[in-house]
């Protein structure tokens, strides 16, 4: 019986060493133990234990599996928003040109038409007046404000650009990214 009982430890013991390395794949099983007993009912207990950690273990892969697929696709939209930026940027930078141009030539236009009235004389006194004067400021003032608006948009434009690089290269050197 003692050396019955030492052959069931021994046996008892090798699977729960594999237990140990993470090893759940044999249930613990020992032939020859009196029925009802400590031993199977200890048995009975150790492979319950063994199946609740089986079952974590598989919920876990899912689990792990479902949160790669999730970072992957985060990845591709923020790759996606960092296109879509730099895209919106390059459009934002073209309009802002071409604004500018159109505040150049209204410029140019307005001072035209001054030196035009100046040049006609006392026959294009009128055509001078205090409310063409008025217009004419108002465009200047209102293509300065424009112009400085352009140039501070100009400046923030890269620095966007730069802040989505930015997280765009910190995810590809994230140790994440290897999933």
């Amino acid at each position: 019986m003692i050396k019955a009982t030492k052959k069931h430890f021994n046996d008892m013991n090798e699977i729960l060493e594999q237990y140990a390395h993470l090893d759940y794949r044999n249930n613990l099983y020992i032939e020859g133990i009196e029925s009802g007993g400590v031993f199977e009912l200890l048995l009975k207990d150790i492979n319950k234990l063994r199946d609740a950690i089986t079952e974590m273990l598989v919920e876990n892969k899912s689990t792990g599996l479902t949160l790669q697929n999730s970072f992957h696709e985060l990845l591709q939209n923020v790759d996606n928003l960092n296109k879509n930026s730099n895209s919106a940027a390059t459009a934002i930078n073209e309009a802002i040109t071409v604004i500018d141009q159109i505040v150049f030539q209204t410029n140019i236009l307005s001072l035209n038409a001054a030196v035009e009235a100046t040049t006609v004389g006392k026959a294009g006194k009128g055509f001078v007046g205090k409310d063409t004067i008025k217009i004419d400021n108002h465009i200047k003032s209102i293509n300065k404000a424009k112009m400085e608006n352009n140039k501070k948009d100009k400046k923030e434009t890269p620095k966007v650009q730069n802040t989505i690089e930015a997280v765009t290269s910190s995810n590809d050197n994230d140790e994440w990214a290897s999933f």
